[in-house]
């Protein structure tokens, strides 16, 4: 029953009509989330931790953040403000790494040739 006076309403249920609009609410907001945020799959295939990424790198924290700083490698924030790093980029800094020290013990090596 719905009662109006001037601008006040009040609404009359019972207490099971109540519970019933609540949990109807609940569920909505949690689908609306579910659609909007990523899943864990897709977090987990997509981006890496902070911790994961130093233990692949066998790097500390400290360079990592170094890193980002420098625009070296650079992290992100997640939906609960962790600090991420994307896969695919972390990869490419691994290739890139190994291409510039391949490159400095090219340039470091004995010339084949040279005047001893």
């Amino acid at each position: 029953m719905l009662e109006n006076n001037s601008n006040t309403q009040f609404v009359v249920m019972t207490m099971s009509d109540y519970m019933n609009m609540v949990h109807e609410a609940a569920r909505n907001l949690v689908a609306v989330q579910s659609a909007t945020s990523p899943s864990t799959t897709e977090m987990e295939d997509k981006y890496m931790t902070r911790q994961g990424v130093a233990k692949l790198l066998k790097a500390s924290l400290t360079s990592l953040w170094r890193w980002n700083k420098e625009g070296i490698l650079c992290n992100y924030k997640d939906g609960n403000a962790k600090v991420v790093y994307l896969k695919e980029e972390v990869y490419d800094f691994i290739k890139n790494r190994k291409n510039i020290s391949a490159t400095a013990y090219e340039a470091s090596a004995p010339q084949e040739g040279g005047a001893s």
